[in-house]
């Protein structure tokens, strides 16, 4: 209904319609994924034969038509969000889009640069029949001498050409990326501009990403600049001092977002409008710029280090050092950026202390041998989580503003992650961490307890952050639960599971049950064999009421949490097998979820592998081999496949019957 209509709106005479159409479109494509991705047939084509009628307009009038910008806005979006699924409509695509790099227009051309980034991110490298001529036509802004308008479409070349390096296939890449890397360093040293620094460092990271290791001969040259970026003071201005004799907020109101939604009018005042209204927003785009390029060196330090690894070592307490201050910058995505920098920073310091002490991937005995081990890097991790991780809970519990505060819980679920106990040389660090968890169920975060005096909207958005804030912390418990030693948890988790409890009421919403189940799922997991007895029966109870539950959700999340109690407590559990078989076959009798079936199948094979001979095979198996093959949570495969091999070799004689039937059926 609502696409039609927005079709429709595309299609009208009227530009005012054709705007909101166009506008309303990408918001579509924004926010509805991935329902709106089931409409690309019916979409596309309108929105395409658009493009093309506004490309002929275009050579008609010499002019920019008034939805230019709606047009592009509404096409990246869609194709970006449509991700993989866009490789069907790829020809089409670009055949429209590359006629825009010819045109006489500076803002067509523009629009038509970043749509070939869109659509490389989506498309990955089924773009690669289109990259020559896509770089061909990158290589005349490329140069350090530009003129205004030109030097605007060369800051966007740099973006896509970071986009194409970052998907178009490290093979297909390399060839030019040492090139593009010597490249961006003469257009930075050439050219004082933020927006051009900032696609510059974006597109090193791209390209980081392809040449690893290889990375480091340029770091130092790169690294001076963006140390230079974060020292900066330019772009700060003083502010006057208002009616009442206090100064103004320097960073209000500076944290707009700059996507095309943002500045699209649907009131139909045309591109004109959008223009008026930058020319009223010019104080905020200078200092915006700044602060932007701040911002993203932060992320773009992460990604170095993140995809050269190692080979970054050397240069990780001087990026911790510069980064640090940024961490308490008044604007707050920016203290965003560094926290999550930081994170980042510390856990390639680890691996690379991990690597010096001869460990492998990542486990518990690992990470104890690595803290065995006195070394440099060693000694650094040791300093740079002593400092981090007291940082990361002091902004959870005093910020104010709620997506830093996100941002804090993200990078330490990251840390404990990533190095597991070694996060925790400290012990009173775990106190912390379960402290601030209780505190964020309890509602006693400073962000929490924000004062809301906005519109009803303002207050329903930061309801959803205060539920989304709760979710973060709560993470943390299932990530402690597989970092520590369970004999070292189980006591803090005697304290949690109460808090989870507490979202099972009948009172409490759809989502705060589906969240609280998921989450004791994932505890048990990470409890393992060894930590999760003295927790079975409260969690078996919350999975059996679970999977009774009337929202699919809850149920598939319970069902997984059953089949994960039975794998980790066989031995508790072996005298209920025959009443969660019944559990079990009774759910997948009524149940119509495909999600929630597929949950059913894991938690029947996990059953089978820790209770053969408990199970009757001639009734259960066949029941399972016709639930194949699993058609939405496929990471239930491992669990179905082992349990398949186990019995195979057991050399079962029904399994092996069942097995042929099946496989003649198939061939059949």
């Amino acid at each position: 209904m609502f696409v039609h209509v927005i079709c429709q709106g595309v299609l009208h005479e009227d530009v005012h319609v054709r705007n909101a159409a166009l506008f309303a479109l990408g918001q579509f494509a924004d926010f509805l994924q991935p329902e709106i991705g089931k409409y690309a047939n019916e979409i596309l084509p309108i929105l395409l034969n658009h493009l093309g009628q506004t490309a002929e307009q275009m050579a008609q009038t010499g002019k920019d038509p008034p939805n230019l910008s709606k047009t592009f806005y509404a096409l990246e979006t869609f194709c970006e969000n449509l991700e993989g699924e866009l490789v069907f409509y790829l020809p089409a695509v670009m055949e429209r889009v590359l006629v825009f790099l010819t045109a006489p227009s500076y803002r067509a051309k523009e629009l038509a640069i970043s749509a070939i980034g869109s659509a490389a991110n989506a498309t990955k490298e089924a773009m690669l029949p289109y990259f020559p001529h896509v770089i061909d036509n990158l290589k005349q802004y490329l140069t350090e001498h530009q003129s205004e308008h030109n030097a605007t479409l060369r800051t966007q070349a740099v973006d896509t050409l970071g986009c194409l390096a970052r998907t178009i296939g490290a093979a297909n890449f390399l060839p030019m990326a040492e090139d593009c890397v010597q490249l961006g360093l003469r257009l930075i040293d050439a050219v004082d501009d933020p927006d051009l620094r900032r696609s510059t460092y974006g597109m090193f990271a791209s390209v980081s990403s392809v040449l690893k290791a290889d990375m480091t001969k340029y770091l130092e040259p790169i690294l001076d600049h963006m140390f230079t970026s974060l020292q900066s003071t330019e772009g700060v201005v003083t502010r006057p001092v208002n009616a009442a004799g206090h100064g103004l907020e320097l960073f209000e109101g500076l944290e707009e977002s700059d996507d095309e939604a943002a500045e699209i009018d649907t009131t139909g005042g045309g591109d004109a409008s959008e223009d008026d209204d930058d020319d009223d927003e010019q104080g905020y785009t200078v200092e915006n710029a700044y602060l932007e390029e701040k911002e993203d060196t932060c992320v773009t330090i992460a990604e170095l280090a993140e995809n050269i690894g190692p080979a970054f070592a050397p240069y990780l307490e001087k990026c911790f050092t510069e980064v640090l201050p940024m961490a308490s910058h008044p604007a707050g995505d920016i203290r965003k950026a560094a926290l999550s920098c930081m994170g980042q920073l510390t856990v390639v310091l680890f691996k690379s202390a991990t690597d010096a002490s001869g460990g492998g991937s990542v486990t518990i005995a690992v990470t104890l041998k690595t803290l065995l081990t006195d070394t440099p890097l060693k000694r650094d991790v040791s300093k740079a989580t002593g400092m981090l991780i007291p940082k990361l809970v002091e902004v959870s519990r005093t910020e104010q503003e709620r997506e830093v505060v996100l941002a804090a819980l993200e990078t330490l679920t990251l840390l404990i992650n990533e190095l597991k106990i070694a996060a925790f040389e400290n012990p009173k660090h775990i106190n912390d961490i379960v402290s601030l968890v209780k505190d964020a169920f309890n509602d006693k975060l400073a962000s929490q307890d924000a004062d809301s005096d906005g519109e009803d909207a303002e207050e329903q958005d930061e309801a959803e952050y205060d539920g989304l804030l709760v979710q973060m912390a709560g993470e943390l418990v299932p990530t402690l639960a597989k970092a520590l030693p369970a004999e070292q948890f189980a006591p803090y988790l005697a304290g949690l599971l109460p808090f989870f409890f507490g979202k099972l009421k009948k009172q409490n919403s759809t989502s705060d049950k589906s969240y609280a189940v998921g989450t004791l799922a994932e505890v048990a997991q990470g409890l393992g064999q060894a930590g999760i007895g003295p927790f079975c029966k409260p969690l078996l109870s919350v999975f059996l009421a679970g999977m009774r539950d009337r929202d699919s959700e809850v149920r598939s999340n319970a069902v997984f949490g059953l089949g994960v109690l039975i794998q980790n407590a066989p031995d508790i559990l072996a005298p209920e097998y025959p009443s969660l078989l019944g559990a079990l076959s009774s759910m997948l009798a009524r149940e119509d979820n495909r999600h929630a079936k597929d949950n059913i199948c894991g938690a029947v094979a996990r059953l089978i592998l820790v209770g053969a001979n408990s199970v009757p095979m001639d009734q259960v198996f066949p029941v399972l081999l016709q639930q194949l093959p699993l058609e939405e949570d496929f990471e239930e495969n491992v669990s179905v496949f082992q349990c398949i091999c186990y019995l195979y070799g057991c050399k079962h004689q029904e399994v092996q019957t069942f097995l042929m039937l099946k496989t003649n059926c198939q061939l059949l």
